[in-house]
């Protein structure tokens, strides 16, 4: 996972005086509370999905050799599925984001 800093959440967590002011200490606490996980590609070569469900994956092209894309594919039974068959054409994956929510 790669990490970012969700800049409302860093703002609204941001402690300062009555000046506007503010010290580094309280800014390290602000962007560790800010701190979201971002998925990133994870070679299958290093490791594959822990249990079964949906993800997004970099796969081989059969049809144009030495190109790739991207498409979400179901992970069953210790391999990923294309259509109705297993495929090990997949390079790398990553979980699915979570849905939006609701405001």
């Amino acid at each position: 996972m790669t990490e970012y800093i969700d800049k409302e959440v860093f703002r609204n967590n941001l402690e300062t005086d009555c000046y506007g002011r503010t010290d580094i200490v309280k800014i390290g606490r602000a962007m560790d509370k800010a701190k979201v996980d971002v998925p990133s590609w994870i070679p299958v070569t290093e490791r594959l999905p822990e249990h079964d469900g949906r993800y997004i994956c970099n796969v081989k092209s059969f049809s144009f050799p030495g190109k790739f894309y991207q498409t979400i594919l179901q992970y069953v039974d210790g391999g990923f599925v294309e259509g109705c068959i297993y495929t090990d054409d997949v390079t790398h994956w990553m979980p699915l984001p979570d849905a939006p929510k609701e405001d």
